[in-house]
C-alpha cells in the first residue's frame, strides 16, 4: 500500500493538480503531471470512472495495480503531483508486463523519476530461466 505522505488528501487537492497539470496518454491510461507545492514528496491519485466499468470490483482492481507499479517503481525523490486516470476496463486484466511497460512508458514522457532497479526487473521478467543439463 502506497505511503499516506504519497496521498492525494481531499478533492480539492485532486481539483487544483487537474487544473495545474500537463496531460500524458498512453493508450488506456492518461498521466496529468503538475509540480508539487512546496518540499512536499510526490503525491499520487488514480481515477477510474463508473463509466469505465459498473463493478466496484473491477475499478478497485485497476487501482490497486497502478497504485503497486508507482508504490515499486517512483523513486521517492520525486516532487511531482501524478494524477492517473483509466480508459478502459482492459487494465484489470491486462498482463503485468504490459501494464508496466505502458506506466514506464507514461513516466518516461512525463520525466517522472524511477528507481534505479526499474529496467533490472522489466527484465527479469522476459528472460528464460536456463535448465540444468541432465545427462
Amino acid at each position: 500500500m502506497l505511503a499516506q505522505s504519497h496521498r492525494f488528501h481531499g478533492r480539492r487537492a485532486t481539483t487544483l493538480a487537474y487544473k495545474k497539470s500537463v496531460a500524458f496518454r498512453a493508450g488506456t491510461v492518461t498521466l496529468r503531471v503538475s509540480k508539487a507545492s512546496g518540499d512536499t514528496p510526490f503525491r499520487v491519485a488514480v481515477v477510474v470512472s463508473k463509466k469505465v466499468h459498473k463493478s466496484a470490483v473491477v475499478r478497485n482492481r485497476i487501482r490497486r495495480r497502478l497504485y503497486e507499479l508507482c508504490r515499486t517503481l517512483i523513486h521517492d525523490s520525486a516532487r511531482q503531483d501524478l494524477l492517473f486516470i483509466a480508459h478502459d476496463t482492459t487494465l484489470a486484466t491486462l498482463s503485468a508486463a504490459k501494464l508496466q511497460h505502458v506506466f514506464l512508458k507514461l513516466c518516461k514522457d512525463a520525466k517522472v523519476p524511477l528507481r534505479a532497479d526499474t529496467e533490472h526487473k522489466r527484465r527479469g521478467i522476459v528472460e528464460k530461466k536456463e535448465k540444468p543439463d541432465v545427462s
